[in-house]
C-alpha cells in the first residue's frame, strides 16, 4: 500500500510527495523505499505498485531521460515516448512476478522548459501525468488539482482531503504564503498532506513522506522530518528512515532484515 501525490500549481512549479511503507503479501509491512525522486532537468517521477516494477521503470528514466544543463523535456514528447518504453519494461518484469502481485502505477511531475502558464503570467507551465499498467496511457493532472496513486486513492479520508486542496475557494486564503516566498504555497501543501499521512488511518500508509518540487531552475527535495517537544520538554525527533533508492539497495536492505531475494517481487509499496 502506498500513497503518492502529485499536483501541477499554477505559480510556476509541479510537487510530487510519496510515502515509503513496504507491505508484503501476508499484509505485515515495514518502511523501506523511496518512491518519488527527482529524474532529470525539470522533471519529477514516482511510482506506486509492485516495488520491483516500479523501480526498474523509475532506474531506466533517470539513466536515459538526463539533459544538459538548461534543456528538460517538453511535456508533449514526454506522453508520446514514455508509454512504450514503460510497457517494455512492464512486459519484461511481468514475467518474473506472479499474477497477483504485478500492477504499478507511475506519476510524472514537471515543468515545461519555455511555455508559460497562460493569460500574460510570466509563471513556467507546470504539467503532470498518470500512467497505469498494463498500457499506460497518459492521464492528465488539471493544474491546480491534487491527485494521487496507490492504495491511499482508495481511503475516503485521503480522498476528501485531496478533494478540498484542489478546490480553489478553499485554497485561495492559502495562496498568500506563496506572496515573498517562491513555493510557498507548495509548502503549506505539503504540511498539510504531512499532516493527513501522520493521523495514519491505515497501516499501508507511512507517516515519513519524501517531498519533492520541481521548477523551471531549480529542484528542491527534502523529507518531513521534525523535532517537537513532549509534555515535560523533552526533545522529540521525527526522522526519516533509511530506505532504499534502487532495486539493488531493496535487494541488500531486506537481506539484511533476513528476507530471501525470491520473495522481494511479491512486495508493495
Amino acid at each position: 500500500m502506498t500513497w503518492v501525490i502529485g499536483t501541477p500549481i499554477t505559480f510556476g512549479y509541479s510537487l510530487l510527495i510519496g510515502d515509503i511503507r513496504v507491505t508484503m503479501p501476508e499484509g505485515k509491512t515495514f518502511d523501506g523505499v523511496r518512491k518519488v525522486a527527482g529524474i532529470c532537468n525539470g522533471l519529477l517521477g514516482g511510482f506506486a505498485g509492485n516495488i520491483f516494477q516500479g523501480l526498474a521503470i523509475m532506474e531506466h528514466f533517470a539513466a536515459v531521460a538526463k539533459l544538459p544543463d538548461g534543456h528538460a523535456w517538453l511535456p508533449e514528447h514526454l506522453i508520446e515516448k514514455c508509454p512504450p518504453i514503460m510497457r517494455k519494461i512492464y512486459e519484461d518484469t511481468e514475467r518474473l512476478v506472479k499474477k497477483e502481485y504485478a500492477g504499478v502505477q507511475i506519476m510524472l511531475a514537471g515543468i515545461h522548459p519555455t511555455a508559460n502558464v497562460p493569460k500574460d503570467t510570466s509563471w513556467p507551465l507546470p504539467y503532470c501525468y498518470i500512467f497505469r499498467s498494463p498500457y499506460f496511457v497518459p492521464e492528465e493532472v488539471p493544474r491546480g488539482t491534487v491527485q494521487s496513486i496507490g492504495s491511499g486513492s482508495a481511503v475516503e479520508e485521503y480522498v476528501s482531503e485531496l478533494e478540498n486542496l484542489s478546490d480553489f475557494k478553499r485554497v485561495m486564503g492559502l495562496m498568500k504564503f506563496e506572496a515573498g516566498d517562491p513555493g510557498g504555497f507548495g509548502k503549506i501543501l505539503s504540511h498539510i498532506i504531512g499532516g493527513v499521512a501522520g493521523r495514519q488511518l491505515v497501516p499501508g500508509i507511512s507517516p515519513h513522506l519524501h517531498i519533492c518540487m520541481v521548477s523551471r531552475n531549480e529542484m528542491n527535495e527534502r523529507t518531513n522530518d521534525r523535532v517537537h517537544f513532549g509534555a515535560n520538554q523533552e526533545e522529540i525527533k521525527f526522522s526519516m528512515p533509511p530506505v532504499a533508492h534502487s532495486w539493488e539497495e531493496f535487494q541488500s536492505m531486506t537481506k539484511e532484515m533476513g528476507f530471501a531475494s525470491d520473495e522481494l517481487k511479491a512486495f508493495i509499496g
